[in-house]
């Protein structure tokens, strides 16, 4: 029983670890063609970035997020949203 207690105890842990070492920088871009009626011509080729869950202070190297800003700077976007999510949103 206490073999099996130790397992369940250590799914999540090891979840939390890969996530910080693997995941944390693993950025994606998703691109979306929006066709809205009525918007004017002059928004035609209009880019937006939205931007989230970038945990810049994370870790003590500034490398990552180089890297996410030099992505962004790639898209050659317009206009660029930050989106910050607090604990009490979730």
């Amino acid at each position: 029983m206490v073999k099996l207690g130790l397992i369940v105890a250590a799914v999540p842990f090891v979840s939390l670890i890969y996530g910080m070492i693997r995941g944390a920088y693993n950025y994606q871009v998703k691109n979306v063609k929006l066709k809205l009626k009525n918007l004017p011509e002059a928004f035609n080729g209009f880019r937006l970035v939205q931007i989230s869950d970038i945990h810049s202070g994370s870790f003590m190297s500034t490398q990552p997020l180089e890297t996410a800003v030099g992505i962004i700077n790639d898209l050659k976007p317009d206009v660029i949203f930050l989106l910050r999510f607090s604990e009490r949103q979730a």
